[in-house]
C-alpha cells in the first residue's frame, strides 16, 4: 500500500519536472531469485519508478532513479530504493547501470518478517520504440538485503516499458 502511494505521488509530480529536463516513468515485470539455495522459488511482480536526467550530454548522462518493487504472493519482498544512474546513448539503444540504496520488507509467509536496508546494483538496455516510448529490453539486478542476518542476495531479471516526459 505504501509503495503504491509512493508510485502514485511520484508519477503525479512528473509533469512538474517537464520544464526541467527529461524524466521517465517506467513499469517492469520482474522475476527475482531470492537466495543462492538450489530449491529457492522465484518471486514475481512489478518494478515501477521514475528516473530523471541530472547532468551530461545527449550521448552520456548521469541520472537519478527512484524505484519500488512488489514481489511475491505468500512469500513477499517489497522495496523502495534511490540512487544514481549512468547511461550512454547509441542511436536507439541506451545501456545503463545504477547503484541504489533503500529499504525492503521481507515476509516468508510463515510468520517470519523483517524490514531492513538494501543495496542494489542494476544494469540493463533500453531501446526507443517510437517517440517517448521505450522498451526496457533486459535488466539484471543484484541486491544485498541486510535483514534476517544478511543471508539474502536477490538476483532479478526484468523487462518493461518506459515513457519519457519532457524532451529527449
Amino acid at each position: 500500500m505504501k509503495l503504491t502511494f509512493l508510485a502514485t505521488l511520484l508519477l503525479s509530480c512528473a509533469p512538474l519536472w517537464r520544464a526541467q529536463a527529461q524524466t521517465s516513468a517506467y513499469v517492469d515485470f520482474t522475476a527475482s531469485k531470492f537466495t543462492n539455495l538450489v530449491d529457492t522459488n522465484y518471486l514475481y511482480g512489478p518494478t515501477f519508478g521514475v528516473s530523471g536526467h541530472l547532468v551530461g550530454t545527449k550521448r552520456v548522462a548521469l541520472s537519478y532513479d527512484v524505484r519500488g518493487q512488489i514481489l511475491g504472493t505468500s512469500q513477499k519482498y517489497d522495496s523502495v530504493a534511490v540512487g544514481p544512474r549512468a547511461q550512454i546513448h547509441f542511436k536507439s539503444f541506451v545501456p545503463y547501470g545504477e547503484f541504489l540504496i533503500g529499504f525492503a520488507r521481507y515476509n516468508d509467509g510463515a510468520g517470519h518478517s523483517s524490514t531492513d536496508s538494501e543495496i542494489d546494483a542494476n544494469a540493463g538496455v533500453e531501446r526507443t520504440i517510437k517517440g517517448p516510448v521505450s522498451w526496457r529490453i533486459f535488466e539484471y539486478g543484484y541486491k544485498e538485503y541486510f535483514g534476517l542476518g544478511g543471508q539474502f542476495n536477490p538476483k532479478s531479471f526484468s523487462t518493461g516499458v518506459a515513457y519519457a516526459i519532457g524532451k529527449r
